[in-house]
């Protein structure tokens, strides 16, 4: 009787554990024998797949977590010195009811797919993807950091699908040198496959993990038995040429007397594999005009504009040089020791504003040319992230000419060298990973005109992430160091530019050093919170940057002197229930000071996300930030305290698989100094065919800012900081059409009319920055102090009311129109060689009315001239 209690006890024990610590899937490599080849065509007739293992047990992750696939789903594996093979049997009850749209590559829709993802180094962080539809459009991805994506990536792959009765099945070809993986032979990767079935917004998983736990790659399954793989040759060589032509009336000048321009242009790129897993990328003399405009923005503030990366050099691969010292997902998210639209950045000194009224021509370059770059990533055997860039920017002139004839150029830009190194090591299988990167610019100033500039600029960081309690919480630690230096000239430039107005008067812990030659500074941040598991969630820490701190030169920073305590609380139902699919409530709760221990603001929020049942989605918050005090509004004049302010949000989103879809989004902002902005933003997109996809997004604001900045004046040895009420209204549209002729043929446009007007009244200048009320804040001139001079378009300000005129500025209204346009014909005739046909038209009008009529604007802006830009340009793969 004993006995058989123990045995029981024994089986009730192992069952237990298998559910609490379930096994590891694993799956074996088949590899094929000498001379055996693989016919890629969908069909699982090769004698490999006979004796292959065969996978399946796929678990739903969406829309019922947790329970078996609805259609099963199995795959097989096998391998050679040169490839890996991969076939996935999509069986399907309804084959004729497989959605599959035909688009470019990468693009992500509605469809049925499929997806192999491959951990070649094994580190549980870092995985190659391969997704194919049914009809063969293919997405490819780097999986980083565990958690991350990146779909800039496009390795040379091969793949086939077959559609019949049964359901739908996919058989991968993909090189070993498109992997990275380490020499060290285990035999052992990490495999996910999962897949997508459309019409029930299904998404059914190899190996299962929860909604409620953190990760990607850590989940994944055991693909064992790949050994003996040897060295792969990997040089890819990518020569390219272009012709084109510039076409507009703007080009016409006393001393080009054309229309046009002719473009020619030839590079090279090039991708050389080191070893098995480091990769040497380069690029000379390289061209992104196939890259799409920037969207149009109105910016009054004086922070730069941050642009996401768009030229393909620098963003694939670009996770290994990420080095983030912000949090969330605004502008705090930004800040980063490597920015790298900085390299090839428009040139920093501009003499079109400075030239005199003999000048009949100048030609300023609108960016820096790159005259080569170098990258090398990957990882080594012992489990180091590498990631090492070098680029270097060609010095850059304005060509001017005068009435007497006499030409001159003036440099704008000096020549730049710029250089990045980032290691990161895991421990602990991906829990926790060290790491460090050093960024350093150079700048060749051999000219007094551009002593403005720093010479030189370092910048060292240092940062560590743990996740621990069953991958439930998370510590993530930043430091990072920065040096620059320059004359007497660009360091007063440094401590007077907007990060930081060293000049302020009231100041008491920073000045302005006129025989500063550098500058030294540091930034941290640290956080720690739970991040999965169970219903609730926070995380709480600070975000730390001193007075000095300055990465600009190749990094992205707005404001410094900062210490910014932040918490966060959420509570997560992923479970469906009653109407909806899942929710989520969040609190945020956040506080500033500088380094004078100076109380900039306090603020928080609350945010609520829903998803219902039928995948429509609302989203809504609240945000309340109390009277704080600026540093900045006065751009170097002492603080001043701004009014408390409130806004909500409100958003609704409807099921993104139908073919007719969208969202909008709505909000308003209003302050106690009755300054007010609103703004709607819906977006509408449209299916009306297999192969096309219209997007249309339109936007409209309209804001009225009591206390607008104009100028700083100094009058008898004071200064007046002028500041007036500003009624503003931006109206943009951006608007897309992708049609697919084949997954390798494709024709995209893209366009985006933008107009933004201004009108300022009320003139004003500050009279006690600290005063409670705003009219004991601010002295508003009344009308006869104002004098306006139509002809000329300047106002005259009387300040002391004695009849003569103190300060003049020009008339600041604006109407801003803006029209940018890509038209790209995109052909994949071989792999890995594109063939580019790019259309760009770019129109820019303005005036100083200040008024919206919107059928004037859109007049005005029909009636300027266009700048078109017409270019092919042809690239070839050499591979080795």
């Amino acid at each position: 009787m004993i006995r058989k209690l123990e045995i029981i006890w024994l089986l009730f024990l192992t069952i237990v554990y298998s559910e609490l610590f379930p096994s590891e899937k694993t799956i074996k490599a088949e590899k094929l024998m000498p001379g055996e080849v693989i016919i890629i065509d969908g069909k699982p007739d090769d004698p490999v797949w006979q004796r292959a293992q065969k996978a399946g047990g796929f678990i739903q992750r969406e829309p019922e977590e947790g329970k078996p696939g609805s259609e099963p789903t199995y795959f097989q594996v096998a391998y050679d010195n040169k490839f890996l093979y991969v076939f996935v049997y999509c069986y399907d009850s309804k084959p004729d009811k497989i959605k599959a749209y035909l688009t470019r590559r990468d693009s992500y829709s509605s469809s049925d797919w499929v997806a192999v993802s491959i951990d070649s180094y094994n580190d549980n962080r870092t995985a190659f993807e391969f997704r194919i539809n049914p009809i063969g459009v293919k997405m490819d991805m780097i999986r980083f950091d565990d958690n991350n994506s990146d779909r800039s990536w496009d390795p040379i792959w091969f793949c086939d699908t077959r559609i019949d009765t049964n359901g739908w099945f996919v058989e991968f070809k993909i090189p070993m040198k498109e992997l990275r993986f380490s020499n060290n032979n285990t035999g052992q990767w990490g495999i996910q496959v999962y897949r997508q079935i459309a019409r029930k917004n299904e998404r059914q998983y190899w190996t299962y993990w929860s909604k409620n736990e953190t990760g990607w790659v850590s989940h994944y399954g055991n693909l064992i038995g790949i050994t003996d793989i040897p060295r792969q040759k990997r040089i890819y060589l990518y020569p390219y040429t272009l012709g084109g032509i510039n076409l507009s009336n703007l080009l016409r000048t006393e001393v080009h007397k054309n229309n046009y321009d002719i473009l020619r242009n030839f590079g090279l790129d090039a991708k050389i594999g080191i070893t098995n897993n480091l990769t040497m990328d380069m690029t000379v003399n390289p061209d992104f005009g196939q890259v799409e405009a920037d969207p149009g923005v109105l910016n009054l503030t004086a922070f730069e504009t941050f642009y996401p990366e768009k030229r393909p050099f620098f963003i694939e691969g670009r996770n290994i040089f990420n080095f983030s010292l912000g949090i969330g997902d605004g502008d705090l998210s930004r800040n980063s020791l490597f920015y790298s639209r900085r390299i090839g950045r428009a040139p920093q000194r501009d003499v079109e504003s400075d030239i005199s009224s003999d000048t009949v021509y100048c030609n300023q370059p609108d960016w820096t040319t790159i005259l080569f770059a170098s990258k090398v990533t990957g990882k080594t055997n012992n489990g180091i992230s590498i990631g090492i860039l070098n680029a270097q920017t060609d010095r850059e002139y304005a060509y001017i000419r005068y009435k007497s004839g006499r030409k001159e150029k003036e440099v704008v830009e000096p020549m730049t060298n710029y250089t990045v190194a980032r290691l990161q090591k895991d421990f602990r299988n991906g829990n926790t990973t060290l790491g460090g990167i050093l960024t350093y610019t150079y700048r060749k100033i051999d000219d007094p005109a551009l002593n403005f500039l720093r010479d030189r600029a370092l910048t060292m960081g240092f940062d560590f992430t743990n996740l621990f309690w069953n991958r439930n919480y998370m510590i993530d630690f930043a430091l990072a160091y920065s040096y620059v230096h320059g004359s007497n000239e660009a360091m007063i430039e440094t401590q007077q530019s907007s990060a930081r107005y060293f000049q302020r008067p009231d100041a008491k812990h920073v000045n302005l050093d006129s025989n500063r030659t550098f500058l030294t500074g540091y930034a941290n941040k640290i956080a720690f919170g739970k991040i999965a598991g169970g219903h609730f969630r926070f995380a709480s820490g600070l975000v730390t940057s001193s007075p000095g701190f300055e990465i600009n030169d190749l990094g992205y920073m707005q404001q410094v002197d900062q210490i910014i305590h932040f918490t966060w609380v959420a509570f997560v139902q992923t479970n469906p229930k009653y109407f909806y699919r899942e929710y989520q409530i969040n609190f945020n709760q956040w506080s500033a000071f500088n380094f004078e221990k100076i109380n900039l603001g306090n603020g928080g929020n609350v945010n609520f996300h829903i998803e219902f049942k039928n995948y429509w989605e609302l989203h809504t918050g609240y945000n309340i930030e109390l009277s704080g005090i600026s540093t900045n509004a006065l751009r170097g004049g002492p603080s001043i305290k701004y009014p408390r302010s409130h806004n909500f949000w409100f958003g609704i989103k409807s099921d993104y698989r139908k073919n007719i879809a969208g969202n909008v989004f709505l909000g308003q902002s209003k302050s106690k100094d009755n300054s007010y902005s609103r703004w709607i933003n819906p977006h509408l997109t449209l299916r009306p065919h297999q192969n096309m996809r219209i997007s249309i997004e339109p936007s409209y604001r309209i804001a009225v800012n009591n206390w607008m900045w104009v100028d700083c004046f100094e009058v008898d040895n004071k200064n007046h900081y002028v500041f007036s009420k500003i009624e503003q209204k931006v109206i943009s549209c951006q608007m897309r059409l992708d049609y697919t002729l084949t997954p390798n043929l494709s024709l995209q446009f893209y366009c985006e009319p933008f107009i933004a007007t201004g009108k300022y009244s009320e003139f004003k200048e500050v009279n006690n920055p600290r005063a409670d009320k705003f009219d004991k804040r601010f002295y508003t001139y009344s009308p006869s102090q104002i004098n306006y001079d139509e002809e000329n378009e300047v106002y005259n300000i009387d300040i002391d009311t004695d009849g003569n005129t103190d300060i003049s500025f020009d008339n600041p209204n604006f109407n801003y129109r803006q029209y940018r346009s890509n038209f790209v014909i995109r052909w994949e005739y071989s792999p890995g060689s594109l063939l580019y046909i790019v259309w760009s038209q770019n129109i820019d009008s303005y005036d100083s009315f200040g008024i919206f009529d919107f059928d004037r604007e859109l007049k005005s802006l029909r009636k300027a001239a266009p700048f078109n830009t017409i270019m092919l340009k042809l690239s070839y793969l050499i591979n080795f």
